[in-house]
């Protein structure tokens, strides 16, 4: 679960009503970025929430958060993608022709079956491709074939090709484009 947080100015420490802080908290740490007075904000939040690790994208040239690569451009756009971590994600072995009609064995289904699971982090990330290789893996696997390892492997790698999104905010909202973009699933535009 990912939390997502904007701060605003109460007018004591900036004008009342702007943008002070965006903060996305998911279990593995945060991301965050804000204006000069967001640091104690943090800084407070850290002796609290003692865990992962703590990004100010402000600071770094891009991280991974979520499994995604993200950037905060100079320009307030952003860039989030999935491309270099689904490249990493392991496929299924590939049967030999020979093999196809053999019923699959035990160590073959639970291939599948974490295969399933790798199709189900991607398509809850942006990549909805995924969801029907997923159903149609769980309706196939019983009683499937060795050619279902086949058929998988290619579900896995048309789900698992490079893309990326991006988006372009206004100045105004600048430091929480890119936090926005992680939050949200990467909404904005996509291209292939």
């Amino acid at each position: 679960m990912t939390c997502f947080f904007v701060m605003w100015h109460d007018g004591s420490l900036g004008k009342k009503g702007t943008l002070r802080c965006v903060l996305v908290v998911h279990v593995g740490g945060t991301l965050g970025a804000g204006d000069g007075t967001s640091a104690i904000v943090r800084i407070e939040l850290r002796k609290q929430l003692r865990f992962g690790t703590w990004e100010n994208v402000q600071e770094v040239e891009g991280v991974f958060f979520c499994g995604r690569w993200t950037e905060q451009r100079v320009d307030f756009s952003f860039m989030a993608g999935t491309n270099e971590y689904c490249s990493k994600l392991l496929l299924v072995s590939t049967p030999s022709t020979e093999t196809l009609d053999n019923p699959l064995d035990k160590g073959e289904e639970l291939e599948l079956m974490g295969c399933n699971g790798r199709l189900g982090w991607a398509a809850r990330h942006g990549r909805p491709k995924g969801t029907f290789g997923m159903s149609w893996q769980q309706q196939s696997l019983k009683g499937g074939t060795k050619q279902l390892l086949g058929d998988d492997r290619g579900e896995c790698l048309r789900c698992f090709a490079g893309q990326h999104a991006s988006q372009r905010r206004s100045a105004s909202s600048g430091s929480a484009s890119l936090l926005t973009g992680c939050a949200y699933g990467q909404r904005g535009s996509r291209a292939d």
